[in-house]
C-alpha cells in the first residue's frame, strides 16, 4: 500500500473530521489576564467544582411549617430545584440537598461549580408560578363566558373604581362579589385580576392557563424568526385538555380582526387582545392570537413565545422559560440565607497533575512499544492515536452539556480509556505480526473481534453506574426471556432457567435497595468518560491505527 492510497482511506479522513470537530467544540482562543496573554477554551466553562472552584448557598423556605411539614416542603423545593438546575446550562456540577439544622429546622443547601452568583440567584430565587391571562376591558358592561366544564356566563359591571361581578342565569344577575383595582378573585373557577381603573373602563385579565396546566415542555425545539432588534424563540407545549378548553372557550368572547392586516382577536375598542405570559406576577410576553382561535376549539398543543433584541438572548429567554415550566413552581418562596465561595486553591494543581497524569501514562505506553517491537513506526502511532482519542473525547465533553461537569471522577475515567485504547492497538499490531498464512486484513478481523468483544464487556460493566434503574430493568428483562425461551423451545435447558432466574432476582434486589442516581454521582463521571472513550476509540481511532498497521505491514 502506498502513502497515496494510505491518504485516501476513509478511516483516515474520518479521524482527520474528528479532530477538527473537535478543535472547533473546544473553542481554544487567548485573551488578557491580568497582564498576560493566556489561552482558553470551552473547556473551562465545563470543569467541575475540584478545578474550578464554586458557590454554596443555604436557602430558606418562606413558610411557618415546621417538623415534618416543613421536612416535606424543603424536600419539594429540592426535587424542583434539581429538576430546574439540570435543565440550565450555566449552572453545572450542582448538589441539592436538605439540610436538618435542629429543633424542627430544615433548609436547602445548594453547591455547584457555577461562580457567576448573580446568575446563579436569578435561576433559583424565582419562585416560576407561570400564567398566561387575556385582557378584558370594561366600560359599563362587559359579559364573559368563562369555564367550559361548567359553562358560566359572567356579567362585569363597572361602578366607580370598582368592578361588580354577577353570574347570569334565568333568574336574572345573581352577584357574585364587588372587586377594588389590584384585587385578584375567583369566578366561576376562573381566576381573575383586576389590574387597574380609570374614569372610563376598568381594566381586567382572565387566567387563560397556568404552569400547571401545561403536560409537556418540547424542550428540544425552538424556533426563532426576526429581524432589526426584534427576534422571538417559539417552543411547543402540550395542555391538558380542560384547560385546552377552558382556553378555547375564553378566545370566543373576543371579536375578529377586521381593518388589521393580520389575522387576530381584538377587543371591543379595536386594539388587539393580546395573550400575556407572566412569570411571578411579571410579564415576560404578549403574543396575538389568531382569529381562527376564537372560532374553532382550542387544541392541546400550542405554542409560547420569548422574545430578544438579537437571536440569542430570544433563544436564552425562551431556554429560561422552559426551564420554569419544565421544573414546575416551588411550593413556597426561598431566601438565600447564607452564600460563601468554595475555594479552587488546589484545582489548578488538579488539573495540572491530571493533564501529567495522561501525557505520562501514554510516553510511558509508547516507551513500553517501543521496547517490545523495537521499531518507532509503532510506538510513534500509538502514542498519536492515544492522544487523538483523548482530545476527540474532550471536544465532545465540551459540546454535549448532558455529560455533566469534568470532575476528577471524569478524569480517571479518561486515563482507563486510555488504557483501554492502547491495549486494543498492542492487540492489532501483534496480531499483524502473526503467522502469513492469513491475509493482513483478515487478521485485523480477529484482532476487532477480540476488541469489540471487550468494549462490549467494559460498556456492560459501566452502564448500571450511568443508570441503575435501567440497567435494573434490562437484567430482569433478559432473564424473563431466557426463562421463556427455555420452556418456549420445549426442550428445558435448566442451565438457562437458572441463569434466567438469577437474572431476575438480582433485578428485583437491585430495583428494592440499589443504590440511588444520588449515590452514583461521584463516579457517575468516570463511566461517562470511560464508556465515551471506547466508543470513540472502536468508531474512530482503532480503525485509523489498523489502516496504518496494514500499510506498514504491506511496506515491509
Amino acid at each position: 500500500m502506498e502513502v497515496k492510497e494510505f491518504m485516501k482511506e476513509w478511516r483516515v479522513w474520518v479521524l482527520l473530521l474528528a479532530l477538527g470537530i473537535s478543535t472547533l467544540w473546544i473553542g481554544p482562543s487567548y485573551e488578557q489576564r491580568n497582564g498576560e496573554v493566556v489561552m482558553t477554551t470551552n473547556l473551562e466553562e465545563r470543569t467541575g467544582i475540584q478545578f474550578s472552584g464554586g458557590t454554596r448557598m443555604l436557602l430558606d423556605p418562606q413558610t411557618n411549617a415546621t417538623g415534618e411539614e416543613l421536612n416535606d416542603v424543603a424536600t419539594e423545593i429540592k426535587d424542583t430545584l434539581g429538576l430546574r438546575i439540570s435543565a440550565s446550562d450555566s449552572v453545572t456540577s450542582a448538589q441539592v440537598r436538605v439540610v436538618d439544622l435542629g429543633d424542627g429546622d430544615y433548609q436547602i443547601q445548594l453547591q455547584t461549580a457555577n461562580t457567576n452568583q448573580t446568575q446563579l440567584r436569578e435561576l433559583i430565587q424565582q419562585q416560576g408560578s407561570f400564567e398566561a391571562r387575556m385582557p378584558l376591558n370594561v366600560v359599563d358592561e362587559t359579559n364573559l363566558t368563562v369555564n367550559y366544564q361548567d359553562r358560566a356566563d359572567l356579567n362585569f359591571r363597572k361602578e366607580g373604581q370598582n368592578v361588580t361581578v354577577s353570574r347570569i342565569s334565568e333568574d336574572g344577575l345573581e352577584e357574585l362579589g364587588e372587586y377594588e383595582p389590584g384585587q385578584r378573585f375567583t369566578a366561576a373557577d376562573t381566576a381573575f385580576l383586576y389590574s387597574s381603573s380609570s374614569n372610563d373602563s376598568s381594566s381586567l385579565e382572565a387566567v387563560a392557563y397556568t404552569g400547571d396546566d401545561i403536560m409537556q415542555v418540547n424542550w428540544n425545539e425552538r424556533r426563532t424568526r426576526g429581524s432589526g432588534n426584534q427576534f422571538r424563540t417559539s417552543f411547543p407545549i402540550q395542555l391538558e385538555k380542560d384547560a385546552a378548553m377552558d382556553t378555547g372557550l375564553l378566545f370566543n368572547n373576543y371579536l375578529p380582526a377586521i381593518s388589521t392586516s393580520e389575522s387576530q382577536l381584538t377587543l371591543e375598542n379595536g386594539s388587539a387582545a393580546m395573550l400575556r405570559l407572566y412569570v411571578d406576577g411579571e410579564i415576560r410576553n404578549s403574543l396575538t392570537v389568531a382569529s381562527e382561535l376564537g372560532e374553532e376549539p382550542y387544541g392541546t398543543r400550542s405554542s409560547i413565545s420569548a422574545t430578544g433584541e438579537s437571536p440569542s438572548a430570544s433563544r436564552d429567554s425562551a431556554r429560561e422559560l422552559q426551564t420554569i415550566l419544565k421544573s414546575g413552581a416551588l411550593p413556597v418562596p426561598i431566601q438565600i440565607g447564607s452564600v460563601s465561595n468554595i475555594s479552587a486553591a488546589l484545582g489548578s494543581q488538579f488539573m495540572t497533575a491530571s493533564i501529567l497524569s495522561i501525557i505520562a501514562s501514554l510516553v510511558a505506553v509508547g516507551f513500553l512499544v517501543f521496547v517490545r517491537y523495537d521499531d518507532f513506526r509503532y510506538a510513534l502511532p500509538i502514542v498519536l492515536t492515544g492522544a487523538s482519542e483523548v482530545y476527540i473525547l474532550f471536544g465532545f465533553w465540551s459540546w454535549f452539556t448532558q455529560l455533566g461537569s469534568i470532575s476528577l471522577s471524569a478524569i480517571a475515567g479518561v486515563i482507563a480509556a486510555v488504557g483501554t485504547g492502547v491495549d486494543d492497538q498492542i492487540i492489532i499490531t501483534d496480531e499483524s505480526g502473526k503467522e502469513q498464512i492469513r491475509s493482513v486484513s483478515e487478521r485485523m478481523k480477529r484482532a476487532f473481534f477480540v476488541i469489540f468483544t471487550s468494549a462490549a464487556s467494559t460498556i456492560g460493566a459501566m452502564f448500571p453506574i450511568l443508570s441503575a434503574g435501567t440497567a435494573s430493568t434490562l437484567i430482569g428483562i433478559s432473564g424473563a426471556s431466557l426463562i421463556g425461551y427455555a420452556f418456549y423451545s420445549k426442550r428445558t435447558n435448566y442451565s438457562f432457567v437458572a441463569i434466567g432466574s438469577m437474572a431476575l432476582a438480582v433485578s428485583i434486589v437491585t430495583s428494592a435497595v440499589g443504590p440511588s442516581s444520588a449515590a452514583l454521582q461521584s463516579i457517575h463521571g468516570f463511566a461517562a468518560t470511560a464508556i465515551l472513550g471506547i466508543l470513540i476509540g472502536i468508531t474512530v481511532t482503532r480503525p485509523a491505527y489498523s489502516k496504518y498497521v496494514e500499510y506498514i505491514e504491506e511496506s515491509k
